[in-house]
């Protein structure tokens, strides 16, 4: 590997570090960014006088809270840097097996659906959620056990079905992502919880924010179908198929 390539190389884990760092560090800042700060404090032996008036409250505040998301931010952007190597080379593997067949096709449908009537794991309904769906369908020549959906940016894998399976030809429909009803809206991968794929308690999930992902099929009995989505919330929740071409795995 020359000096380029090896620049490039690091570029490239440094690209995948940054995105989404912030948005990882003001979600997680206000825990371990404290435990951080207060770990560094307590190691170099400073102390700090509380603040007597209301403005230095306030100050005080907001400069601690900025230094947790700062604090939280060089931990996570480590982690992710150091991480970036095996996340390229997962990337490079679902490039190269772009070239082996599936026996499953997914497409994407179009818009979003409206669906009601779910009981959690809980045995509690729970109220009528939008959801962006797939069509599964096995083209090969067998038939195909135990089905999975997962909806993945690479470092977190969340299965958005149960299993199923699929007799020669045969299709179904299966919501990947779904939209809370309140507002601000936000989009969320449930929680699956046994083998039939109920929601888990309140339908609580993941949420990823907007972003490239990867719906991946899995299944024993063929090689996975992988689908490159781009998630946005430009004018409303849309998912879109992302470079299909490149990542997508599908008997042609």
């Amino acid at each position: 590997m020359g000096m380029h390539n090896l620049f490039l190389f690091y570029v490239r884990c440094a690209q995948h570090a940054w995105k989404g760092s912030w948005g990882r560090a003001n979600t997680f800042g206000a825990v371990f960014g404290a435990a951080i700060l207060a770990l560094a404090a307590y190691s170099l032996g400073l102390t700090m006088d509380a603040p007597s008036s209301i403005q230095g409250t306030i100050a005080f505040g907001a400069g601690f809270g900025i230094a947790s998301i700062a604090a939280a931010w060089i931990l996570i952007y480590i982690t992710r840097f150091v991480a970036a190597p095996a996340h390229l080379y997962n990337e490079l593997e679902l490039r190269i097996r772009g070239l082996i067949q599936s026996d499953i096709a997914i497409q994407l449908h179009d818009g979003i659906v409206w669906e009601g009537g779910f009981i959690d794991s809980e045995g509690k309904e729970l109220p009528a959620m939008r959801a962006f769906a797939v069509r599964i369908t096995n083209c090969g020549a067998k038939s195909l056990k135990d089905c999975q959906v997962f909806f993945t940016d690479g470092n977190v894998h969340q299965p958005v079905t149960g299993y199923f399976d699929l007799r020669i030809g045969e299709h179904t429909d299966q919501s990947v992502l779904r939209i809370t009803g309140n507002e601000p809206s936000r989009a969320i991968a449930c929680f699956i919880k046994g083998r039939e794929g109920k929601l888990y308690q309140g339908g609580s999930g993941w949420l990823p924010p907007v972003g490239e992902y990867r719906l991946e099929v899995i299944s024993a009995d063929t090689n996975p179908a992988v689908l490159g989505v781009k998630l946005t919330n430009d004018d409303g929740w849309k998912l879109d198929i992302l470079k299909p071409d490149a990542i997508q795995l599908q008997r042609g």
